[in-house]
C-alpha cells in the first residue's frame, strides 16, 4: 500500500457524490410536498368552485413532478449503488492485504474485515442511507405545517420529539446487545470454519460431538441474544409506528377542531396530516432499521481501525538490486506475547551466497520462529536481519517475497491448478519456469501422472493429495523463479526414500547457481547438501559454523541412516 492512504482516496472520491446524493434528496423532499398541496388545492378550490379544468391541471402538473420525482429517486439509487461499488473498489485490496498482514504477524483481530467491507456495501446500496439524506428535511416539513396554522405546528413538534426519544431509547438499548450478538455469532462461526478445515483429526481423534456440542452451545448463546435484540427491536419498533399513527390520526383531530371553528379549511386539515407523516417517517425509519445502522457502523470503525494501522506501517520503498542470497543476523530477539521467555534471544550469524545452513535442535528451540524472522514474517524486538545488505522494511513485500522460496512445516495448496500453485498464482506465467521448478523438486513426473497433469485442479474442492505429494509440489513453488534465498521448514517430513533423494538434489542445485538455502530438520538426511549447521536450544544459539564441526559438538552417536548416504544423528542432552 503505497502513496495517498485508502481511506483518504475513499473520501477525496466520494465528495461529488455525496454532493449529488444532497441534491437529489433535497429536489426529492420538495417534490414530495406535492402531494398534501395537491389535496390543499382540491379540497380548497376544486371542489369549492367544482372547476374541471382546474382538476385536469392540477392532475396534469402533479403527474409531471411525480415523474420528475421518480427519476431523480431513480438516480439516488443508482449513485448510491455506484457509490458502495467505488468504495468497495478502493477499499477491497487494502483490506485484504491488511488482513493478510495482521494474520502473518499474528495480531489475529482482522479476520472479519473481509466480511465488513460486504456489509458497508450491502447496507450504501440499501435502503440504509436514504434516511439519513432524508432526515434533514423534517424542520423543513415542520416549518410547512407551522405556515398552515401555529396548534398544527406545535403539534408536530411535540410527535417528532416523542419519537426522536423513542430513537435516543432503541440507541441506548440496542448498543450493547447488538454487540454481544455479534461476537457470539463471529465466535460460532470462527468455530465452525475451523472444525471444518481440521475435520480429518477431528474425526480421527473422536472429537466431532465434543465441537460440535460446543459449537451448538455457542450458536444457541448467539440465538437468545440475537432474539433478546430483536424483542427489543420490534417492541420498540411496533410501539413508534402505533406512535405515528397515532400522531397522525391526533393532527386530523386537531384540525378537524380547528376546520369546526372556521380556523382552517378541511384541505388544510388533510394536507398538515400527510406532511406530519412524511416528517416523521425518517425518524421511524432510523428505528426500524437500527440493526442495520449499529452493524454497519460496527464494520465501518473495524475496517477503519485496521486500514489506520496498516497505513502507519505502510511505506513507498526505493527499487533495489536483485538479492544475492548474502544474510546478516546481528543479536536478534523474539518475544510472543503469550510467552514470558523470548522465543529467540541472540541469535547472529551471516551466510554468503551459495551456503547451504541446516537448522537444527528440540522441538520448541525456535526454530520455525528463526525462519518466519529471516521471512520477514516475525516481528523482531531487537537486533537485525539483512538480506543483501537490506533490511525486509526498505522493501515492497510482494517485490521482495518473488525474490524469496519458502515451504512451510504444513504445506498448504491453494484452490488451483498445480501449474498456478507453483507459479505463485502468477498472471501470465512463465511456463518453462513451471517446469523447471518442478523439475528441479522431482516432482514433474508425479504431476504428470495426474489426471489432468499440470492442469489438475488441487486445494479445496480439487484432487485430494497426500501429504507427501503436497510437500513436492509446495516445494516446486518455493524453488519457482530461482529465488536468491530458500527457506525449507522441515521439507522432509512426509517424503520416501525417493523424495528425500530429490531434496537433496534440490539443495544442491539451488548451490550451485549461487543462491543461499536453510533447511530446518529433525530427519539427518535434509541437511546432506548443506555445508553450514547451526544448533539451537531454548531459542539460544549453541553452534554455528561449518557442519561437520557442529556435528562434532553436539552429536554423541553417529550410526548409519536407512537411506544411503543419510546419518541419523543423536543429540546431546546435556552440555551443548
Amino acid at each position: 500500500m503505497t502513496g495517498v492512504g485508502p481511506l483518504r482516496t475513499l473520501r477525496q472520491q466520494v465528495r461529488k457524490p455525496i454532493c449529488a446524493l444532497a441534491l437529489f434528496s433535497c429536489v426529492v423532499n420538495l417534490l414530495l410536498m406535492t402531494g398534501p398541496l395537491f389535496m390543499l388545492q382540491v379540497y380548497d378550490r376544486v371542489l369549492s368552485s367544482g372547476s374541471v379544468q382546474t382538476l385536469v391541471a392540477l392532475v396534469i402538473l402533479v403527474v409531471v413532478l411525480f415523474a420528475f420525482m421518480g427519476m431523480l429517486d431513480a438516480m439516488r439509487s443508482r449513485v448510491l449503488a455506484r457509490l458502495a461499488g467505488r468504495l468497495d473498489e478502493i477499499l477491497r485490496g487494502p483490506v485484504f492485504s491488511a488482513v493478510q498482514s495482521d494474520a502473518w504477524r499474528g495480531a489475529g483481530n482482522a479476520g472479519p474485515s473481509i466480511r465488513d467491507l460486504e456489509t458497508i456495501r450491502g447496507w450504501i446500496s440499501g435502503p440504509g442511507p436514504g434516511m439519513f439524506f432524508d432526515a434533514p428535511f423534517v424542520p423543513l416539513y415542520i416549518g410547512v405545517i407551522f405556515l398552515l396554522h401555529i396548534w398544527l405546528g406545535w403539534f408536530a413538534v411535540g410527535a417528532a420529539s416523542v419519537l426522536a426519544c423513542f430513537a435516543v431509547a432503541n440507541e441506548w438499548l440496542t448498543r450493547a446487545p447488538q454487540l454481544a450478538a455479534s461476537t457470539a455469532a463471529e465466535s460460532a462461526q470462527r468455530l465452525a470454519d475451523e472444525s471444518r478445515r481440521q475435520a480429518a483429526p477431528a474425526v480421527a481423534l473422536g472429537m466431532e460431538s465434543n465441537l460440535r456440542s460446543l459449537w451448538e452451545s455457542k450458536v444457541q448463546e448467539a440465538v437468545l441474544l440475537s432474539n433478546g435484540l430483536s424483542d427489543r427491536l420490534g417492541t420498540l419498533s411496533a410501539m413508534s409506528k402505533a406512535t405515528r399513527l397515532l400522531f397522525q390520526s391526533g393532527i386530523l383531530a386537531v384540525g378537524a377542531y380547528l376546520a369546526i371553528g372556521q380556523e382552517i379549511s378541511g384541505g388544510v386539515m388533510v394536507a398538515a396530516s400527510i406532511l406530519l407523516a412524511r416528517a416523521l417517517s425518517p425518524v421511524e425509519q432510523a428505528i426500524v432499521h437500527w440493526r442495520s445502522v449499529l452493524g454497519m457502523v460496527r464494520s465501518s470503525r473495524r475496517v477503519s481501525q485496521l486500514l489506520n494501522a496498516a497505513e502507519v506501517t505502510a511505506s513507498d520503498p526505493m527499487e533495489l538490486p536483485p538479492l544475492n542470497g548474502a544474510v546478516s543476523i546481528s543479536d536478534i530477539v523474539c518475544v510472543a506475547s503469550a510467552r514470558k521467555e523470548p522465543l529467540l534471544a541472540g541469535i547472529s550469524f551471516k551466510l554468503n551466497p551459495g551456503d547451504g545452513l541446516g537448522i537444527i535442535g528440540p522441538s520448541g528451540a525456535g526454530k520455525t520462529t528463526l525462519a518466519h524472522a529471516i521471512l520477514g514474517i516475525a516481528p523482531l524486538v531487537r537486533g537485525e536481519i539483512r538480506i543483501s545488505g537490506s533490511t525486509h522494511d526498505q522493501w515492497n513485500r510482494d517485490v521482495l517475497g518473488r525474490q524469496l522460496g519458502y515451504l512451510p512445516q504444513d504445506a498448504v495448496l491453494f484452490p488451483g491448478s498445480v501449474a498456478r500453485n507453483i507459479s505463485r498464482f502468477e498472471p501470465n506465467a512463465d511456463a518453462k519456469a513451471v517446469l523447471h521448478a518442478a523439475k528441479l523438486a522431482g516432482v514433474h513426473e508425479l504431476i504428470l501422472s495426474f489426471s489432468n497433469g499440470y492442469g489438475t485442479l488441487v486445494g479445496q474442492g480439487g484432487v485430494a493429495l497426500s501429504a507427501g505429494e503436497r510437500q513436492r509440489i509446495a516445494l516446486a513453488r518455493a524453488l519457482y523463479g530461482d529465488p536468491a534465498l530458500v527457506v525449507l521448514d522441515e521439507p522432509n517430513s512426509n517424503l520416501d526414500a525417493e523424495g528425500d533423494q530429490a531434496l537433496s538434489q534440490a539443495i544442491k542445485a539451488t548451490r550451485d547457481r549461487g543462491a543461499t538455502i536453510i533447511v530446518i530438520a529433525h530427519r539427518p538426511s535434509a541437511i546432506n547438501a548443506v555445508n553450514m549447521l547451526l544448533y539451537l536450544r531454548g531459542g539460544k544459539q549453541v553452534a554455528f559454523g561449518p557442519k561437520d564441526e557442529v556435528l562434532r559438538q553436539v552429536t554423541q552417536v553417529v550410526v548409519p541412516g536407512p537411506h544411503q548416504g543419510n546419518n541419523v544423528t543423536v543429540m546431546r542432552a546435556g552440555n551443548e
